[in-house]
């Protein structure tokens, strides 16, 4: 008989703490969990909207969304996926042929700040937490995370968070704000949440 999956799809902004909770949750069952992460969909760069002279990585065009929709159809179906492209970098992203499968787990994350734009990602998603914090902590954490170009962030990120990241909150079936919380208290919060909605 086949697996049946249970999505679990954690969006919100940059340096909300989306990767870090996933991740701590799946090194705490690792033999039950997995992810597909939104980074791994990036198209390449040639095939990138260019926004205010950049590439723009932040824009829903610049990801393969239908192809993340059809690798949870097959998931759901029992059978195994392997993304289609690898990033180097936030700025840099490649396509690269991968050998590492992912096999359908009890529970599959669906991780990363536009997973709840596409209609069919929604419609595959059992349970969806949007994870967020005050912009000035988020930008912080981005910093500490992986550097931080300004000119980027005020002029291509935060004006495509608001024109077309923000409003898919609406979607989500809870919230976890981690501005004032620590990795592990932010990790037990969403712990709790997920206890909740699969117990």
């Amino acid at each position: 008989m086949s697996l049946t999956s249970t999505f679990i799809t954690v969006a919100g902004p940059t340096g909300a703490g989306k990767s870090l909770l996933v991740n701590r949750s799946i090194e705490a069952e690792p033999e039950n969990r997995g992810v597909l992460q939104l980074d791994h969909y990036y198209k390449t760069a040639d095939q990138v909207p260019a926004y205010a002279g950049y590439n723009n990585f932040d824009h829903p065009d610049a990801l393969a969304l239908d192809q993340l929709a059809d690798d949870m159809t097959t998931l759901s179906q029992g059978r195994p996926i392997t993304p289609p492209t690898v990033p180097e970098h936030y700025t840099a992203i490649r396509r690269a042929k991968r050998d590492d499968t992912h096999a359908p787990q009890p529970v599959m994350f669906i991780e990363g700040f536009l997973s709840l734009y596409n209609s069919e990602i929604r419609k595959l998603t059992d349970y969806a937490v949007w994870v967020t914090a005050e912009k000035s902590v988020r930008l912080r954490r981005r910093k500490e995370r992986s550097g931080l170009d300004r000119k980027y962030v005020n002029e291509v990120l935060l004006p495509m968070e608001k024109q077309f990241l923000l409003a898919t909150k609406q979607y989500a079936d809870s919230v976890l704000d981690t501005t004032k919380d620590t990795p592990d208290q932010a990790y037990r919060k969403f712990r709790r949440e997920l206890k909740a909605y699969l117990n």
